[in-house]
């Protein structure tokens, strides 16, 4: 029995399943702490958990968001905190961008691009 091929799709074909939080605590953080540990350390998170997950190797959990709320406080989480495609260069499909309009819409969310 032969294995199914692999369905790869084209950049112009991704769906909402090509989402991926993503954030702008590692900009914003230059300004407040003077090393990613100290950032660490005011998240109550290691210094390693923070570390991958900037380098891309730990996806944003609940302890992130949660300590990146804590470390910055007075700021939203739409100010750290944004919706991304998995890669860069291509674009969603229609479908998947009227998909996503929905879920803001939902959410009570502005979309800003």
């Amino acid at each position: 029995m032969k294995p199914e091929a692999e369905v790869i799709k084209p950049p112009e074909a991704r769906g909402l399943s090509d989402l991926k939080l993503k954030t702008r605590v590692f900009e914003l953080y230059k300004g407040r702490y003077k090393s990613l540990s100290a950032l660490a350390q005011a998240m109550g998170m290691s210094a390693v958990g923070v570390y991958k997950v900037k380098a891309g190797k730990r996806g944003i959990g609940h302890k992130f968001i949660l300590g990146a709320a804590k470390a910055f406080p007075g700021y939203k989480l739409g100010d750290l905190f944004y919706v991304g495609w998995e890669s860069k260069g291509a674009k969603p499909s229609r479908h998947a961008r009227r998909q996503l309009e929905r879920l803001f819409q939902e959410a009570g969310i502005q979309d800003d691009g």
